[in-house]
């Protein structure tokens, strides 16, 4: 596919898994994606590595209750991830949230504590701040229980590359004239 994600996708109301990755999708989320109210699996992650991939800010899904697999990495969305992202979905299911690769920024939302088990992989965004609440949940395989922020997104000024600890990596200093400013950095530099 190539172009803006079709409206006509809202009419398929029975739908439970939709991949589109990997196409030359442009443009920003149609808001018809959040009335797919069986939808379990998205994946329309790999749009900017043909284009000018997906845009604009990130639908909130907040009325999907079924909705525990969102890929949405190596695109361009912006701005902030919503403070009621994913807010209907049971908050004792894992939930797979993978938001890599776009310009995402300000806190990652406390309100996402509420899930008892995500991965959550938000590397290589503008993150500024995550909050402590955050910090000791058993998320990522463990790898935040373990590491603490860190498991979620190295800090500003260190890197590796997942851009957060995991199982025997740890997040390394960048030298001072390859400093990112940015949290969850997966290489020191411009």
């Amino acid at each position: 596919f190539t172009g803006p994600i079709p409206d006509w996708l809202g009419s398929m109301q029975n739908l439970q898994y939709l991949k589109l990755s990997q196409n030359a999708l442009t443009g920003n989320l149609p808001e018809v994606l959040e009335t797919m109210m069986t939808l379990k699996h998205l994946d329309l992650s790999d749009q900017a590595t043909f284009g000018l991939g997906l845009r604009g800010n990130l639908l909130a899904f907040a009325t999907q209750t079924e909705l525990t697999e969102l890929y949405l990495h190596h695109n361009n969305f912006q701005d902030v991830i919503p403070d009621t992202f994913l807010s209907s979905v049971g908050k004792d299911q894992l939930v797979t949230v993978d938001l890599r690769f776009n310009g995402l920024g300000g806190s990652v939302p406390a309100q996402l504590g509420a899930f008892s088990q995500m991965n959550l992989y938000i590397a290589s965004n503008l993150f500024e701040s995550i909050p402590q609440s955050l910090c000791g949940m058993n998320w990522n395989d463990g790898d935040v229980a373990e590491h603490g922020c860190d498991g979620l997104l190295c800090p500003a000024g260190t890197f590796n590359s997942f851009g957060r600890a995991t199982a025997g990596v740890d997040c390394f200093e960048c030298s001072e004239n390859s400093f990112f400013p940015m949290m969850g950095s997966t290489f020191c530099g411009s």
